[in-house]
């Protein structure tokens, strides 16, 4: 296995998100592009070097995490500067502040995307090391 990404031969492009309907999809586009800068290209939304994809599955549910019985399928980690000013800026977009939160004192908040989807945002101080790590390399 390579440990080095430039010599791996997969090229990581895209992540595909299942979502209900269509209405849900257009939702789900024009969040995603707002929240992370991005445009939309061709159905999709190209932001940081990346292709989100949202995909109608006709029996697609939400997720009921942390609890129920559909778990999360995908979760994201936003790094902010400002945690309440990006909490306000998402859900002025369209997300809504999921009724699980960490304690308060963490430095991150879990929201759900137009679909359901959770999400965190979190400052530098609230994520792993690993997250930071990507955090500042990303930056450059």
């Amino acid at each position: 296995m390579a440990t080095d990404e430039t010599m791996s031969p997969v090229v990581w492009v895209a992540l595909t998100i299942d979502c209900a309907d269509v209405e849900v999809q257009q939702r789900l586009r024009h969040f995603s592009a707002q929240a992370l800068g991005g445009e939309i290209v061709s159905g999709s939304v190209r932001a940081r070097g990346w292709l989100l994809i949202f995909d109608v599955i006709a029996d697609d549910r939400p997720p009921t995490w942390p609890l129920g019985e559909t778990p999360k399928q995908l979760h994201f980690e936003w790094m902010v500067e400002d945690l309440e000013a990006a909490v306000g800026t998402m859900l002025g977009l369209g997300a809504t502040l999921a009724e699980y939160q960490p304690p308060r004192d963490c430095g991150s908040r879990v929201l759900l995307d137009p679909a359901g989807h959770p999400f965190c945002v979190a400052t530098m101080a609230g994520v792993s090391p690993a997250f930071r790590n990507e955090a500042s390399r990303q930056r450059r």
